[in-house]
């Protein structure tokens, strides 16, 4: 009794917690999927507006559970807004390049190809941090809904900035690269009035990150002394 006593007081004085099932979200998720189907693809937002308003309104926080309020209308038009940001770089890879390297142009085009690659790059980070924005806007508790009032523009060039290190550092400063932009990304958001405070940290990662780093030169360099004793 005094155990189940101190389970119950322990499940009551749980800040957050999750009070769905699967047997719920089995047929939400079931006919997400058939519906993705008949429409190719197109469904999907509105599948992902379905799903998070189940999620969220079976996620307690304290003493009320939260409010999904976006639309796969909202998701959709964000979509088109990102493939029409891309639609240069993919014109200029299918005409522009081919045509500029067949007229000796080889000097611009490559140029003009690093101009464009870290341009995507400078989008994925704007992305990721509208990305949260929004789903931080669209989340309510309380009638207390999340956001950031930061347009995200100096986070891209931060995410651009890190991933060229962790490429000219044949990406050992991976951890470093994401656990700091997590943190810059985050800092940037609030609930209500009160913004967060992350501390996420790369050092419990730098282990683990460099055995998955060696481990296939590793292999590599067995597979190689092998191929040397066997031929000899």
């Amino acid at each position: 009794m005094d155990v189940q006593r101190r389970d119950d007081a322990a499940a009551e004085s749980r800040a957050v917690e999750f009070t769905g099932n699967w047997r719920e979200f089995l047929p939400i998720a079931a006919s997400n999927l058939l519906l993705i189907i008949v429409t190719l693809g197109i469904y999907r937002f509105w599948a992902a507006a379905r799903e998070r308003r189940y999620l969220w309104s079976r996620t307690r926080v304290i003493d009320d559970t939260l409010e999904w309020t976006g639309t796969g209308k909202e998701m959709f038009l964000g979509f088109l807004m990102v493939v029409a940001a891309l639609l240069p770089f993919f014109l200029f890879i299918q005409f522009a390049f081919p045509a500029m390297l067949a007229r000796g142009y080889e000097g611009m085009a490559l140029a003009l190809f690093l101009v464009f690659y870290v341009g995507i790059f400078w989008l994925i980070g704007l992305a990721n941090f509208r990305a949260t924005r929004y789903r931080l806007s669209r989340t309510w508790w309380h009638g207390i809904r999340g956001g950031s009032d930061d347009s995200g523009v100096g986070f891209a060039g931060q995410y651009v900035g890190r991933y060229a290190v962790t490429f000219f550092t044949g990406f050992l400063a991976f951890p470093w690269a994401t656990t700091s932009l997590w943190n810059k990304r985050w800092e940037k958001m609030s609930f209500g009035p009160y913004a967060f405070q992350p501390y996420l940290s790369s050092e419990g990662l730098w282990r683990r990150w460099l055995f998955l780093y060696a481990l296939p030169i590793m292999m590599f360099l067995l597979l190689a002394l092998g191929g040397v004793a066997a031929l000899g």
